[in-house]
């Protein structure tokens, strides 16, 4: 351990900031009412130009009263130049674009400015009504909207009739151009107070928080072991405050770990002391539990091995079947190749082993074993016992047709010993097998792998047994 002068040494100072508090407050005061000012300015904005939106239809839905009298008077008079004069005069209006008169056979009688023609595309008609084609493609702001009013005259005996329509445009630039001197002034409104608020916030956080704190940080770097408690921080202000806590809270600490420095170095001495003892006790426990250790070791060893290992048979038992195909399957699924188990059953051995006797049958179990282990024969594939007279296969990256001839060669090879068995229809030892082989998928399970070669074991025995039956898994035959 190092000696207790070694303390006195200060400690390197982390770099200074490169922001401050004061300046991040700053910016979220600031970016939250810009955020607040931009809302509110578009909703004035929004506001403002659906007033004047409402207040141009107004205007042109008045148009009707004013001027629809006339135009239904020179249409019936036939007043060609008087009903001429009447749509220019209208088309000088601002909120007017153009204005179109249709007989009552809906065909363009007359028509000044920007209207739509008989196929409703945009066109231009000069003051002798000769139309001319637009663009289609004018922006939303530009786009005709059209007002149609009936053309209705009152005759002597006052009746009405409709003999034609007129049509009055308008579109978005119109409403635009009547609400632009207002936009103007609500978004220089916004601006201003937006900037006027920045340089007060901007003077009252540093004066108030920035600069409080800076000769804080300064006070707490130059602290040391040596003048710890000898000074005390005092905020310039008059009236207390959060800051006046933290600068008394930083002077406590600063007294209190002059204190505890000076008694840390009388104890010192006494945890050396007393280290050294205990390295000497630490050297001969370690010296022990090595000892100790190795032992346990080579009992777990041999107790793993047994607990892996069938009894009767000496291949693996159901413990080690479920964990190496467990390993078998994460495998498979990582690398995208297949995985095949196979479920085997002895056929009819309860009547052999009530025939033949428990000695017999155990003899039995242990030459289905052996033929097991004899057929299968590659590196990574497990025969194991996987309950009662049932066996398991696992043959990792074999497909369906690698399992099934696996699993043939051992029903053929249990066959072919010719163990003889009164209670078999063959008159000898056979066996079922089941087998199936899939790739995992993130949605399979080895349990569902288990399942389906069940599936097939039990059809094995339900098609007469003394064969091998395969199961096909729904993703391959799809």
């Amino acid at each position: 351990m190092t000696a207790p002068q070694n303390q006195e040494k200060q400690v390197p100072l982390a770099q200074p900031a490169t922001t401050s508090i004061a300046n991040r407050l700053l910016r979220i005061i600031f970016a939250s009412y810009f955020g607040f000012t931009v809302l509110v300015t578009a909703i004035q904005l929004v506001a403002e130009y659906r007033h004047t939106e409402g207040r141009v239809n107004a205007e042109i839905q008045a148009m009707g009263q004013t001027f629809g009298p006339g135009i239904a008077d020179a249409m019936w008079r036939f007043q060609d130049d008087v009903l001429q004069g009447i749509l220019v005069g209208m088309n000088e209006l601002p909120t007017v674009i153009g204005v179109k008169v249709l007989g009552p056979d809906h065909k363009i009688l007359h028509a000044v400015g920007t209207i739509a023609d008989q196929d409703g595309r945009p066109s231009s008609a000069d003051l002798d009504g000769a139309l001319s084609p637009l663009p289609s493609e004018q922006g939303y702001f530009a786009r005709a909207l059209g007002h149609e009013f009936a053309v209705v005259y009152v005759d002597e005996n006052k009746q009405r009739r409709n003999i034609g329509t007129w049509v009055v445009y308008s579109n978005q630039r119109v409403v635009l151009e009547q609400v632009e001197f207002g936009f103007f002034l609500i978004l220089v409104t916004a601006i201003v107070k937006a900037v006027a608020l920045w340089y007060i916030f901007l003077y009252v956080v540093h004066r108030w928080l920035g600069q409080p704190l800076l000769e804080l940080t300064e006070f707490v770097r130059q602290l040391t072991i040596r003048n710890l408690g000898e000074q005390a921080f005092i905020v310039r202000d008059s009236e207390r405050h959060e800051l006046h806590f933290l600068a008394d809270t930083v002077n406590i600490a600063a007294r209190t770990l002059r204190s505890s420095v000076e008694q840390n170095t009388q104890l010192y001495d006494a945890l050396h002391r007393e280290q050294q003892t205990l390295t000497e006790l630490n050297e001969t426990l370690e010296r022990r539990v090595t000892d100790r250790t190795a032992q346990l070791q080579e009992a777990n060893r041999q107790l793993a091995e047994m607990s892996m290992t069938d009894g009767l048979t000496g291949i693996a038992n159901r413990r080690r079947f479920d964990v190496v195909l467990a390993s078998e399957w994460n495998r498979a699924e990582r690398l995208g190749q297949p995985l095949a188990i196979a479920l085997l059953d002895v056929d009819w051995f309860k009547k052999y082993n009530d025939h033949y006797g428990h000695v017999a049958g155990d003899d039995c179990l242990r030459n289905v074993a052996k033929i097991l282990t004899e057929n299968v024969r590659r590196a990574g594939d497990l025969v194991a016992r996987y309950g009662g007279e049932e066996f398991a296969i696992i043959v990792p990256t074999a497909d369906g047709s690698n399992a099934l001839g696996i699993a043939q060669s051992v029903c053929e090879a249990i066959r072919a010993l010719e163990v003889q068995h009164v209670g078999s229809e063959f008159g000898c030892l056979t066996v079922s097998i089941g087998v199936v082989s899939m790739v995992p998928g993130k949605n399979d399970s080895p349990n569902a792998l288990l399942q389906l070669a069940d599936q097939a074991l039990y059809r094995a025995k339900q098609s007469g047994r003394n064969r091998v039956v395969e199961d096909v898994p729904a993703q391959l035959a799809r």
